[in-house]
């Protein structure tokens, strides 16, 4: 563990604050815990939020890293309802874990209106996402948004690598549009280290195909 203090200001002409904060090393993973707030206020705890930084204890949210390739036929996919009226529900493996996170933004695209991801249970870094609109441009002119790059899936999809929160991800998308009766933009992505995401080349391409309104190429 490493303790320490910072002072700064809250906002543009705000008054003075400080931090008291804790980084853990925890495995592969790296963990801070701080308190903020006016620096008057904290001084005068300070004390008190040290010693309960110290005595802070932390359970590894990385504890099954995927560490071979993960066969998608095993899994059990099950639609899951996007959280928004009328958006139209999801393939995603059950018993993964959920969230309301969405891709990362692309180039020309206005904020998703619903979205949700699964990651599977032990190893956060890898995601299913899934991000709609009700109304939006062509799937393959979205896709030349996300990337200039074309993805191994078709005219409608992409593929990239970022830097995120000290790590080197792989990205893959597509998007697929809707058909009568389930009009919109559907956004697929996949994210994963880019050291892991040979093991998830299958369940990428399943993920797609399950939630694609036509069968994408071979």
């Amino acid at each position: 563990m490493i303790v320490g203090s910072a002072t700064g200001q809250e906002g543009d002409g705000g008054g003075e604050a400080k931090i008291e904060y804790a980084l853990f090393e925890n495995g592969l993973e790296k963990v801070v815990l701080r308190y903020v707030g006016p620096a008057e206020a904290v001084a005068f705890n300070r004390s008190v939020l040290m010693e309960s930084l110290r005595s802070a204890r932390i359970d590894s949210l990385l504890s099954s890293p995927v560490e071979r390739p993960v066969e998608p036929g095993g899994l059990a996919w099950e639609a899951i309802e996007l959280p928004t009226p009328s958006a139209p529900s999801v393939v995603l493996p059950g018993g993964w874990d959920e969230e309301r996170s969405a891709p990362f933004p692309c180039r020309g695209l206005s904020g998703v209106e619903s979205a949700i991801a699964a990651s599977p249970p032990g190893d956060f870094r890898i995601s299913l996402r899934a991000g709609w609109w009700r109304r939006g441009s062509d799937p393959a002119s979205a896709a030349r948004g996300c990337s200039e790059r074309p993805g191994a899936h078709g005219a409608s999809s992409y593929g990239y690598a970022v830097e995120y929160l000290g790590m080197r991800y792989a990205v893959s998308g597509a998007f697929t549009s809707g058909t009568a009766g389930d009009e919109g933009l559907l956004q697929l992505e996949v994210v994963a280290p880019v050291e892991a995401a040979a093991f998830i080349r299958d369940l990428t391409r399943a993920f797609f195909e399950r939630n694609s309104r036509s069968r994408l190429p071979e």
